[in-house]
């Protein structure tokens, strides 16, 4: 299954690709715009993969058991946030639960509105 999964993901990667492509010629993009977009394509893998598997824990599994995943795979992540530190566990596990992970390119300007950044 897990060959089967990236032999997709890598299908679906080189198809939004292509597309990008004929977008930036179709619109005439500057060659260095076009240099960071495919880059920022490449680079955010990671986090496109990290949002599907946030996905399926939300879409399959019980609200008890997603708790428990948070719990056990962002306790570092959350010894750097000091302002939730004397939160309660449970609290802390629904301030987890809302992370959503976002890569951002070089040099690109941030502008969120109603947002906590946690940056890794």
């Amino acid at each position: 299954v897990s060959l089967i999964h990236t032999m997709d993901t890598s299908v679906e990667f080189k198809q939004n690709m292509d597309q990008m492509n004929e977008m930036m010629e179709s619109r005439g993009l500057p060659t260095e715009l076009r240099v960071r977009m495919r880059r920022y394509m490449h680079e955010c893998v990671v986090a496109k993969h990290q949002t599907a598997q946030e996905n399926l824990l939300r879409n399959t599994i019980s609200q008890g058991l997603q708790r428990e995943v948070a719990r056990n795979s962002q306790r570092d992540l959350l010894k750097l946030i000091y302002w939730a530190k004397e939160f309660p566990d449970e609290a802390k596990m629904e301030l987890v639960k809302r992370f959503h992970p976002t890569f951002f390119g070089p040099d690109e300007a941030i502008m969120l509105r109603k947002a906590v950044l946690v940056i890794q």
